[in-house]
């Protein structure tokens, strides 16, 4: 079976519960499934002994890897820096929040052709924390609508997908994009004529954290660029959090939700102010 680069994009996996766990089973999970050329770790500048957990693992494997920093980067400048360093024909992206299904690898091949250049499988999420999940349910059930914006169904997602490296030749994904950044690379994939599939077959557990105000910003200004969400719909987050979920029992979920939807709305206008770049409709 071919060899592939592995990227895997890493920052403070391990400080916050249950990171260290989820990041080990991320590990055995690559290295089960996916014939490995090498393991290529793009590190944003981690101090919780993250890279120390990843390089003790795959010693132990005798997995070939190499370290690249990217102190203060952005997902976007890491996926880039990624990208580069990739030496196979194909290549796969794997997020530290994600793990891998029994025979991932093998389901995602069947899905290769000549005009197909991404195959992604699908994400399983698992939404912590719970008090936050049964929260954003509960206020489902009552007003009939998420609680939480969520972007478009179309929307990428890269944190379990091969990637034929001549697809994205030539790519350079704004370092702007923390958030979107995986939507870019599937638009650019698609404007050169190929395919981006999704592998019913495959799949990875998705840990997924509601509240990460670094993402909430980001995800307003990729919003605004990929024209996910309107000004309308995030004001109307911004106003309506705090009594949707007080009323509902959970005034302090509620809290957290109203920040991290005003985050998403300065991100919002933070892109409609300053970005001008030309991305693709």
């Amino acid at each position: 079976m071919e060899k592939v680069d592995v990227v895997l994009l890493t920052y403070n996996c391990v400080s916050h519960w249950p990171g260290r766990r989820v990041l080990e089973l991320c590990l055995q999970s690559i290295v089960s499934n996916i014939p490995i050329n090498k393991i290529i770790i793009v590190d944003g500048g981690s101090t919780d002994g993250t890279l120390e957990v990843i390089c003790r693992y795959l010693d132990s494997k005798c997995i070939n890897y190499y370290i690249i920093e990217d102190k203060y980067g952005t997902r976007a400048s890491s996926r880039m820096l990624g990208i580069k360093a990739v030496e196979t024909d194909y290549f796969i992206f794997v997020d530290t929040d994600c793990i891998l299904c029994p025979g991932w690898y093998s389901k995602i091949r069947k899905c290769i052709r000549d005009n197909v250049g991404a195959v992604v499988g699908r994400d399983v999420p698992v939404i912590l924390p719970r008090r936050h999940l049964e929260a954003r349910m509960k206020v489902k059930r009552r007003f009939g609508k998420v609680a939480l914006p969520k972007t478009s169904r179309k929307k990428a997602f890269t944190g379990n997908t091969l990637i034929l490296k001549e697809a994205i030749e030539g790519i350079k994904i704004p370092s702007y994009l923390h958030v979107g950044e995986d939507e870019y690379i599937r638009r650019f994939i698609e404007s050169k004529g190929y395919k981006w599939i999704i592998c019913n077959d495959a799949w990875c557990l998705h840990i997924t954290k509601l509240h990460k105000p670094r993402d909430a910003y980001y995800q307003g200004i990729s919003s605004y660029l990929f024209k996910t969400l309107t000004l309308k719909r995030l004001m109307l987050h911004v106003v309506t959090s705090i009594p949707k979920f007080t009323l509902v029992g959970y005034p302090d979920v509620g809290v957290t939700v109203f920040k991290l939807s005003l985050l998403r709305l300065l991100g919002y206008l933070k892109g409609m102010l300053c970005v001008h770049e030309e991305l693709w409709s």
